[in-house]
């Protein structure tokens, strides 16, 4: 069984991960980030992906709360991906899009993959921009 210190040194010392192209998340099952490609944020600032990648509906709900709080945070195909991973203890993949606070569409391939660190439920969620390949 990983250790949060054991997970940390795992993705920090691992050049593999440092060579991916990609951006990574380990979610508990409240969909709050612990990892973040190669840090821990430590307990103090937690956030959800929605709230990292400035999703528009977590940008207008933020004084409620943030990413999983808007009234149309029910209908995200990313977050829906994520909480299948949790539900079914398998690992899910699909495309997903977010409309940024921005105005731009974020179209992305996203990977959620259940761990256990101290015996707890957490998520590696892998996302990959595939916007311009539309």
């Amino acid at each position: 069984m990983l250790d949060r210190i054991g997970v940390f040194n795992l993705i920090n010392n691992n050049h593999v991960f440092k060579g991916i192209r990609t951006c990574f998340f380990i979610v508990d099952p409240e969909f709050r980030i612990h990892y973040l490609n190669y840090d821990y944020l430590g307990e103090n600032n937690l956030q959800c992906p929605g709230d990292f990648l400035k999703c528009s509906n977590a940008v207008a709900s933020a004084k409620e709360g943030g990413c999983g709080c808007h009234k149309h945070c029910r209908n995200c195909n990313f977050r829906s991906l994520v909480e299948s991973c949790f539900e079914t203890n398998e690992r899910t993949s699909g495309k997903a899009s977010l409309m940024l606070a921005t105005g731009q569409e974020l179209d992305l391939r996203t990977t959620a993959t259940p761990i256990s660190i101290e015996g707890q439920p957490y998520a590696i969620i892998l996302i990959e921009d595939i916007t311009d390949q539309k």
